[in-house]
This record gives structure tokens, C-alpha cells and sequence, in this order.
């Protein structure tokens, strides 16, 4: 088989980029052919930019560099896909069996999270332009659209796990194959690293509301309370979330972005991991700290409960519940050794192959459809 990826811009730190380089990276290893067309402007990293050890694993069939020097980059960028660049990535996908990242006559679409979209549409179009900028807001709310339609009419469709394919289905009418686990951990790269620091308690993951940032403040600051000093938050800050105003003289210290090469070290670096996240399918996040020997706090929501329910490490409390969470939290570090080893039992069943073994049945399953 063969599979043409496209990327098109920097790729973001989440689980989706991460799930994404390592699939390209093991697939050769089980006899499929990959390609990849980048798509970024001049001052733009692209996949391979950011991952080079890609390199030696992908065929690049192509690399458009758009100009970025103007302030409409994201106008010029989308006309260029809607117009020129269909004509390209059609010609190179016919030698491919299926091409994600574009829109093609063999298309499967990668859904990792439920989409952004709420009703009346202008109240939700009104909320993205107040998140970022009328032109921002313009492009995100097209995008919004455009892809519950692709979604809702591709049938090839493959989303990150069984919790997400349920909700896809149930409350947006969208059908797809679960990759499940969605997602794994790098087990010998975790167990190789060395933390960079001493720390109590950590927070590793987008930083913002949905992932429950501002609860795991109001924890730390319980914990502070308790004598436990080393606090730390890091990754990439949400556009409407003032992080550094909400830690202003708590004494917890934020870390910046992390890079994918420096995760385990960071994740190494705390004796508990809090992560109070409202909206999750994996959770990639909580597998790599697993990984690491660091056990976990979070809230019950579904995907916490249906993949780490029955792990002792990740101890699971009411969503929203900060006074229960730091209870736990408290319970942790006075037991840190037992709960580390506890974790990296635990982190055994979350492997790569196991994910890079759902995803080749699915291309199976779906090669004589497309």
C-alpha cells in the first residue's frame, strides 16, 4: 500500500502532530510506501523541518513555499490550495492508494477532537472573531464549516479512538473508524530520559481552559499551602487564556513550550502529574507521563475513565472537584514510589505498534472502498 500525507504549515506540539510523525515513521517498517507534499511559507518550519529523522523514512513529492511577508499570508495561502494546488496534489495522488491532509478522489480524513461548532452559527462565528481577529475568525469559522461537511459525507473517515467515534456519531452524525489505542509512547525514549529539574507537581499539556489550566492553579496553590514549593506548568498557551496574570506571585514557574525531543524530561522533572482536562479522546499526555514513572491526576471524563480506569496511577476524580483532586494529589506524593512503579506497569499497554497495527487494519478495511 501507499499513502501520501500532506502537511500544510507548522506542525503545532499536540497528540494529533505526534500521533501523525510516528505513524509516518513505523508504517515503512511494515511495508508501506509514504509520501508527503509540505505546504508552508518562508518563515515556516515544515513536518520535516521539525521531525529529520522523517527524512529517511517519507519520499518528499513536493515542497510549495508560499511568501510570508504579507499580512493577508492566510488569504494568499487559501486561495493557493483552492486553485493551483489541486491540480498538483491530484496528479501525484493517483500513484498513492489513499492521501490524507488533502482533498482527493482517495481521501481518508484524520479526526482527532470533536469539532468547535455550536448553534446559531453567528453566535458562534461572533466567539471566534473575539478569540483572534475578524480575519482569523473569518478563515476559522469557513474551516469550521467546511469540515463537519467533508466529515459528515466522507465515509473514510479514521478518528482517534472509540470515545470519539461514539461522540462523532451520536451528536454531529458522523461516521468513522476508531484507531484504537488512538495514539502510544515512545517506551524506550521515556525510560532513556533525564529530568531537568526537581519538582513536586506538573502540568504538561496546552495550557488553557479546556484542559483545565485554571484548575490545576488552584491546586498548586493548595499544595503550596501544604509546604510543596516546586510547581511548575508547561506548553503551548490558548489564545484566551492570560496564564501569566492567573500565576502572578503564586510562585509557580512556567516552562515555556516543549519541544517533542525534550517531553520525558520535562514529564521526568515532576513527582505527580495534574491534569484536569475537560475535553480529551486519548490523552496522549497521560500515556507519556505513565511512561515516565510519573503518576497522574484527572477528571472523569470519558476517555480518562475508559483508558486509564483501571490503572491505580492515574487516580480519577469528579470533574471540576479541585478540592478532591488535591486530596488525591496530596495522597501521591506521600506515596510517590509506590505510584511510579505502579505507572510504569501501567504504561506497558500503551506501545506504538499497537496503534500503528489499528491503523493498517483500518487502510485494509477501507482500501476497496475509496
Amino acid at each position: 500500500m501507499k499513502l501520501l500525507y500532506v502537511n500544510i504549515g507548522r506542525p503545532t506540539i499536540s497528540g494529533a502532530t505526534t500521533t501523525v510523525k510516528e505513524l509516518l515513521s513505523r508504517l515503512p517498517d511494515y511495508g508501506i510506501e509514504v509520501g508527503l507534499i509540505e505546504v508552508v511559507s518562508k518563515k515556516e518550519a515544515g513536518l520535516l523541518d521539525t521531525f529529520p529523522d522523517l527524512k529517511n523514512k517519507v519520499k518528499l513529492e513536493d515542497k510549495i513555499v508560499l511568501p510570508s511577508d504579507s499580512k493577508q499570508y492566510r488569504l494568499i495561502r487559501k486561495i493557493y490550495l483552492s486553485t493551483i494546488f489541486k491540480n498538483r496534489i491530484n496528479k501525484i495522488s493517483r500513484k498513492y492508494d489513499f492521501v490524507i491532509g488533502a482533498s482527493t478522489r482517495n481521501s481518508i480524513n484524520m479526526i482527532y477532537t470533536e469539532p468547535f461548532i455550536f448553534h446559531p452559527l453567528w453566535k458562534f462565528y461572533m466567539e471566534l472573531i473575539k478569540k483572534t481577529n475578524p480575519i482569523d475568525g473569518t478563515f476559522w469559522f469557513i474551516s469550521s464549516i467546511s469540515n463537519l461537511k467533508r466529515y459528515r459525507k466522507n465515509k473514510n473517515n479514521i478518528c482517534a479512538g472509540l470515545i470519539l467515534s461514539n461522540s462523532l456519531k451520536e451528536n454531529y452524525g458522523i461516521d468513522c473508524y476508531p484507531m484504537d489505542p488512538p495514539a502510544g509512547v515512545d517506551l524506550e525514549s521515556a525510560r532513556r530520559a533525564k529530568p531537568l529539574m526537581d519538582l513536586d507537581a506538573i502540568q504538561v499539556s496546552r495550557v488553557g481552559f479546556m484542559k483545565g489550566t485554571h484548575d490545576t492553579i488552584e491546586v498548586m496553590k493548595r499544595l503550596k499551602e501544604k509546604g510543596y514549593n516546586k510547581l511548575a506548568i508547561a506548553g503551548p498557551i490558548d489564545h484566551d487564556f492570560n496564564l501569566e496574570e492567573k500565576i502572578k506571585d503564586t510562585g509557580i514557574s512556567y516552562l515555556g513550550e516543549v519541544s517533542r525531543d525534550m517531553i520525558f524530561s520535562t514529564m521526568k522533572s515532576g513527582k505527580v502529574f495534574i491534569y484536569p482536562t475537560y475535553i480529551d479522546s486519548f490523552g496522549i499526555v497521560v500515556a507519556e507521563a505513565l511512561a515516565c514513572g510519573v503518576p497522574v491526576v484527572t477528571y472523569d471524563i470519558p476517555a480518562m475513565t475508559h483508558y486509564y480506569g483501571k490503572c491505580d496511577a492515574v487516580r480519577i476524580v469528579k470533574t471540576g472537584n479541585v478540592e478532591e483532586m488535591t486530596r488525591e494529589t496530596l495522597n501521591i506524593l506521600s506515596n510517590y514510589e509506590k505510584y511510579s512503579k505502579i505507572a510504569l506497569e501501567c504504561s506497558e499497554m500503551f506501545s506504538w505498534e499497537y496503534t500503528v497495527s489499528s491503523f493498517i487494519g483500518i487502510l485494509d478495511k477501507t482500501k476497496n472502498e475509496i
